[in-house]
Parts: C-alpha cells; sequence; structure tokens
C-alpha cells in the first residue's frame, strides 16, 4: 500500500525565468520509485523533488510522476 501525504498541484502557471519545484510525499511498506516526466518523457532522477532554477520555454509542458 502506498500513502500520499503530499500531491502535486492540478495546474501551475510559470512565467519564463522562474524556479520549478515539484514534490510528493509517499509512504509504503516497500521501497518507493520516482520517474518524474515532462509530456510523456522522463526527465527526472529517482527522487520525491525535482527542480528547475529558471523555466525556458522548451521546459514548457504537462508534469507527471509515475
Amino acid at each position: 500500500m502506498i500513502n500520499i501525504t503530499q500531491g502535486l498541484p492540478d495546474t501551475l502557471r510559470k512565467c519564463q525565468g522562474d524556479a520549478l519545484n515539484l514534490s510528493v510525499s509517499a509512504t509504503s511498506d516497500s521501497a518507493l520509485s520516482y520517474v518524474w516526466k515532462r509530456d510523456g518523457t522522463a526527465i527526472g532522477t529517482n527522487s520525491p523533488v525535482f527542480s528547475l532554477t529558471s523555466m525556458n520555454i522548451p521546459d514548457g509542458g504537462e508534469y507527471t510522476l509515475e
């Protein structure tokens, strides 16, 4: 069983040059793994946190976590 105690926002708007900080908090009886994706393509490391220091136009899209 996985318990998610903090999830991602439904919608988040950012401007070019803004920082992006996404995080999730979850617990499980077994080891957890995290795959951050932008528009369906894996982009992040195996971490509950994903950050960009300065957004650019190519960074726009739908961010998900699996």
